[in-house]
């Protein structure tokens, strides 16, 4: 149930034995650890596709050829301290590699000599995506990021919760919503109606409430790193940059109002003056 005042250590360990899909089966069946997200809270929020095997042995989020460019791309932003990076699933995505003259799954050595599938890193289905889609909108709402970065075209569809193509979206700051911890009624379309009435009995049903925020769609950071030798105007690269630029932007625009609301705020507070015996 989405908490809002649950720790995020806490949220985290609830997930860590999930078995909602493939990914996590062969997750557990193998040994492995979820790979939580982690950085700073209540900035901005990186959403990339998926852990790849690289993650998965080192424990932690970004440590591939994708994860280590993006970490670049931020320092040299400055942004390395204001960032919070989480996948769209938390399971190395991955199908089992097949042979490509017979189409046999490969193996490979695994504890104790035994023969074991060998996989291959691969982006999540809708499915997947679907199973893990509470995980990614509680984890959202307990971050509580100002502004959410989706790298990629998978991650730019978990959030959205549909499939989309990156092109036409790309750059531009959109508005995604998330299940909140409050609830509100539940309203008919034709009638307009709160009220239900069934056999006599009436009720007044809710929902989860959705909370909005801020998102700016870009490219997966590994997809980028393949193309960093085109150096043209609005390459790959330059897109890449100019949106997690946009997203600073956001966050300092942000900051900047909330200190001139505190300042308001401070203000207008009424003096109090000590009141003298006559």
């Amino acid at each position: 149930m989405i908490s809002t005042n649950k720790p995020l250590r806490v949220f985290q360990s609830e997930w860590d034995q999930c078995s909602k899909c493939s990914l996590g089966e062969r997750r557990l069946t193998a040994g492995e650890s979820i790979i939580h997200g982690s950085g700073a809270m209540g900035q901005i929020m990186i959403v990339l596709e998926a852990p790849t095997w690289v993650e998965e042995k080192a424990g932690y989020p970004a440590q591939g050829d994708g994860g280590t460019f993006l970490l670049a791309v931020l320092k040299q932003l400055k942004l390395e301290d204001s960032v919070y990076i989480t996948y769209s699933v938390l399971c190395r995505s991955c199908r089992v590699d097949t042979d490509n003259a017979t189409g046999l799954p490969r193996t490979r050595r695994g504890p104790g000599g035994h023969m074991v599938p060998a996989y291959r890193d691969n982006a999540p289905t809708g499915d997947q995506l679907n199973a893990c889609k509470q995980r990614l909108h509680e984890e959202v709402y307990i971050v509580d990021p100002v502004v959410i970065v989706a790298c990629g075209a998978v991650a730019v569809s978990a959030m959205m919760g549909k499939a989309t193509t990156l092109a036409s979206i790309r750059g531009e700051p959109m508005h995604v919503s998330v299940e909140g911890a409050g609830r509100s009624a539940s309203i008919t379309e034709k009638k307009h109606s709160w009220s239900r009435t069934l056999r006599g009995e009436t009720s007044w049903p809710t929902i989860p409430s959705a909370v909005r925020y801020l998102m700016v769609p870009t490219h997966d950071p590994l997809f980028v790193y393949r193309q960093y030798s085109d150096k043209r105007t609005n390459s790959p690269g330059d897109q890449f940059t100019k949106d997690l630029t946009t997203a600073a932007e956001i966050l300092q625009m942000y900051r900047e109002v909330a200190s001139v609301g505190a300042a308001t705020a401070n203000s207008t507070e009424p003096d109090v003056e000590d009141e003298e015996d006559d």
